[in-house]
């Protein structure tokens, strides 16, 4: 979503108004651009409705922005909300720019997104996470820029403490290539990935859209042989 029109929150206000105190159990919310260009109204507002709402157990709020232009104001209003959200156990953040780069390159690479998720949900009952097209290895969606694994790294060292069970890192460029085989491919994104299936409660797991090879995909059958992997 490149957010051409008029940013306005009398629309998300007004959703959250009336979902306030109901027996809601699933929400998505996917590609509102909740938190263009680091506006916290509406995420806020949300945030006040998903404390009242007791039986949420399911929200998505991919493609939202939260962590637009590298500002993590949004994505850490909502972690600070876990505390308030105790049914809470699926999760959806895909593409929300969670390193701090966008899908097209633009920002800087950082980690401060995902190790602060990752303590969030140690503290939380979140057993299913989708974290799809969020950059984790710094490449954006045509598999251009710097390749690193701090991303990945700090979300593997994250899951080892929490009750994650499924978990989906879809178009990721976990092996740092683009769907086309352009870019240099590595392993180092699936070895620290491997390292943290092993000591973790990951039972599924999918990583499509990552141009695995045979030997990547079956370093992840060798390091988590219990664990149901679709690449």
């Amino acid at each position: 979503m490149d957010g051409e029109g008029i940013y306005t929150t009398e629309g998300i206000t007004a959703l959250s108004e009336g979902i306030k105190q109901s027996n809601i159990t699933s929400l998505s919310l996917a590609g509102n651009n909740i938190c263009f260009q680091g506006n916290m109204a509406g995420l806020d507002a949300l945030i006040g409705a998903f404390k009242q709402m007791p039986q949420l157990a399911s929200l998505n709020l991919a493609d939202n922005a939260l962590c637009d232009d590298g500002n993590m104001e949004g994505l850490n209003a909502l972690i600070k909300a876990f505390k308030e959200m105790p049914n809470m156990s699926s999760l959806n953040l895909d593409d929300n720019n969670l390193c701090g780069v966008n899908k097209y390159g633009m920002g800087m690479f950082t980690t401060e997104g995902i190790t602060a998720l990752c303590d969030g949900i140690k503290q939380s009952k979140v057993s299913s996470l989708s974290l799809n097209n969020n950059q984790l290895c710094g490449l954006d969606k045509y598999g251009y820029g710097i390749y690193n694994i701090e991303g990945i790294t700090a979300l593997c060292q994250g899951i080892k403490q929490s009750k994650i069970s499924t978990l989906s890192l879809d178009d990721n460029k976990l092996c740092g290539v683009n769907k086309y085989g352009e870019g240099m491919f590595t392993t180092e994104g699936i070895t620290a990935l491997c390292d943290g299936l092993k000591q973790s409660k990951v039972s599924s797991l999918s990583v499509q859209d990552n141009n695995l090879d045979e030997s990547s995909k079956q370093l992840l059958r060798e390091a988590a042989p219990n664990v149901t992997i679709t690449c």
